[in-house]
C-alpha cells in the first residue's frame, strides 16, 4: 500500500470516529454497439476488496427490471450502499445530481442500492420509486437484500459497516477505493482519482 493510499484510509477511519450513522468466477456477456458481437468475459479473481474485479450482482431498480454491475462495463461506476431510514444516506441522494453534473463529461453511472427500507426491510419497488421521486434521480437506484450483497468477510459481499458506503470501480471493473460514511469532498476526490 503505498502512502497516498494509506493517508486516504487513515482519513477515511478518522471521518466515520466523526460522521458515524465468496470470490468465483464470473461471466458476463457485453454486447457492441450493433447487437451482433458478443464477447465472454471472465474475472479469475473477481472480489469485493480494491485492487480486484468486482463480483458481478444483478437486481430489480426502479422500474422493475434487473439491473446488473456488469451492465456498466467501461464506464467509472460508484456504487452508494444507503438505507431510505439514514440521515446522511439521504443527504447523499440530494448531492447525486450535482455530483452528475460535475462528471457529466466523464461518463460516469452512479448505482444507489438501498439495503433497507423505513422499517428496516428490503425495499419493494414502491420503496424505490419514492427514493428517486423524493429525490429527483435519474440514475439507477437498486434494492440490495443485505444477505445477497453484504459480508464482512469480504467473501460473498461488500463489507459494508455503516451508512452510506461508496465503492468506486474503474473502467475494468477493478474496485479502486472506498468510503464509509458522508463527505462529499471525499466522493468527488475518489471519482476523479478513479476516471
Amino acid at each position: 500500500m503505498n502512502g497516498e493510499n494509506l493517508m486516504f484510509n487513515v482519513a477515511v477511519l478518522l471521518f466515520l470516529f466523526l460522521v458515524g450513522c465468496e470470490p468465483s468466477k464470473v461471466e458476463f456477456e457485453l454486447v457492441g454497439d450493433t447487437n451482433t458481437e458478443e464477447e465472454i468475459i471472465e474475472f479469475d479473481d473477481c472480489g469485493y476488496e480494491t485492487g480486484l474485479h468486482s463480483c458481478n450482482f444483478t437486481f430489480l431498480n426502479q422500474d422493475g427490471e434487473d439491473v446488473s454491475l456488469y451492465d456498466f462495463y467501461g464506464k467509472t461506476i460508484v456504487l452508494d450502499f444507503s438505507t431510505m431510514w439514514c440521515y446522511y444516506c439521504q443527504q447523499t441522494a440530494y448531492d447525486i445530481p450535482d455530483t452528475m453534473t460535475l462528471f457529466e463529461e466523464d461518463d460516469i453511472v452512479y448505482i444507489t442500492i438501498l439495503v433497507e427500507n423505513w422499517s428496516g426491510a428490503t425495499p419493494s419497488q414502491d420503496d424505490l420509486i419514492e427514493w428517486v421521486e423524493h429525490f429527483g434521480l435519474n440514475s439507477p437506484v437498486l434494492a440490495g437484500p443485505r444477505e445477497e450483497i453484504i459480508d464482512s468477510t469480504m467473501e460473498k459481499g461488500f463489507d459494508v459497516s455503516s451508512w452510506p458506503a461508496f465503492f468506486f470501480i474503474d473502467k475494468e471493473m477493478v474496485i479502486d477505493s472506498y468510503i464509509r460514511g458522508y463527505n462529499q469532498e471525499m466522493i468527488n476526490t475518489a471519482i476523479a482519482n478513479t476516471l
